[in-house]
């Protein structure tokens, strides 16, 4: 029997794991720990083929892609406000914001994979971010 723990999902490769082995898709799931363990396997092994096979110079342009057409469907979210107020009507941009984060995480995990990275070291400085943002705003309110 599993434990489950909660676990966000960031790319497609998730989705078909949970899928294979639960039957259902959703964005935030219970993930037992054998799962969780093949997906963080199965996100290295494709790093390590698309590192070893494209270079990490051509990989990191591939990163500056990626985020230049997420600043892009960001700016379309901008510029078009009442848009971004009626999804239903508008499902192209939210779509396109959503797909483009996710090929940022995509290739972020990729420069996590060859530089090594870890998610601790990265949610250390999130956490040390956000509460220097706190203090800043409760600053200002003095």
């Amino acid at each position: 029997m599993c434990t489950y723990v909660y676990a966000r999902v960031t790319i497609y490769s998730k989705y078909d794991i949970y899928r294979e082995k639960v039957g259902t898709t959703v964005s935030s799931f219970p993930l037992c720990p054998d799962i969780e363990r093949e997906v963080k396997t199965m996100n290295r092994e494709t790093n390590k083929v698309y590192i070893g096979q494209y270079g990490i110079e051509m990989q990191s342009l591939v990163a500056v892609e990626e985020l230049s057409e997420l600043q892009k469907a960001i700016t379309k979210l901008i510029r078009y406000p009442e848009k971004s107020t009626k999804p239903l009507e508008y499902k192209g941009l939210r779509s396109n914001l959503v797909e483009e984060m996710a090929d940022v995480l995509i290739v972020m995990d990729q420069m996590k994979y060859y530089y090594g990275i870890s998610d601790d070291e990265i949610n250390d400085i999130i956490q040390a971010k956000q509460e220097r943002m706190m203090k800043n705003y409760r600053e200002g309110l003095q």
